[in-house]
């Protein structure tokens, strides 16, 4: 950052650097020139970057006959942070019902994501939010959401469990019952049949031997 030219009046003393957000150390240096000269003055600040050091910082010279400063704000780019991932609703996922995936990450420049399903090559979707209607238990497993930007990406995986709706409830109520009553009938059926072929053979063996006495 640079302050405008000075037209030295006698000597001059420079603050050096002050961030309007706080937590940044202040120099001061005292410069000698001839009185009726021009200089210049340059503020540096040298800092390892990071996404909480974007913000406005100002610059600002002076001395006995008063200040200049000037501003520039500091726009820090970083990868996608770990991703967080809601469902909605929360809770036991029915089959026949509808649920959304949210994905969000800190990033900067604004990630974008896209959404993978365990053991699919290709993407499921893209964008931040996911629906899934008319969800069945097919549509139940582990799903990745990846975010990235131009400065790298990073992911999450979550589980989607999905459980039986009403209807295969009812199905298998339905399935119990008639296996519950058929079977019983089903083997009275058949036991009754073998009691009469057995009957039947009786009666014919009787009836063949009083012919052979005969």
């Amino acid at each position: 950052m640079y302050g405008p030219p000075y037209q030295v009046a006698d000597r001059m003393q420079t603050a050096v650097l002050s961030q309007i957000a706080g937590g940044v150390s202040y120099t001061s240096t005292e410069i000698c020139a001839v009185r009726g000269s021009t200089v210049e003055i340059n503020c540096t600040y040298t800092y390892p970057s990071s996404s909480g050091d974007s913000g406005v910082y100002s610059c600002k010279s002076e001395n006995q006959y008063g200040f200049t400063s000037t501003s520039l704000h500091l726009d820090v780019h970083y990868a996608p942070k770990p991703p967080s991932v809601s469902v909605s609703p929360s809770g036991e996922i029915m089959e026949g019902s509808s649920v959304t995936l949210t994905c969000s990450s800190d990033a900067n420049p604004a990630a974008h994501y896209t959404w993978y399903k365990e053991d699919e090559d290709s993407p499921t979707a893209s964008g931040q939010i996911f629906t899934i209607t008319d969800i069945t238990a097919e549509h139940g497993g582990k799903y990745q959401c990846e975010a990235q930007n131009t400065h790298g990406r990073s992911n999450t995986t979550l589980h989607l469990t999905v459980g039986a709706g009403k209807s295969v409830i009812i199905m298998n109520i339905i399935r119990l019952t008639l296996v519950v009553v058929l079977v019983p009938v089903l083997v009275w059926t058949l036991w009754t049949r073998m009691k009469k072929t057995l009957s039947l053979k009786s009666e014919v063996n009787e009836a063949v031997e009083m012919i052979e006495v005969s």
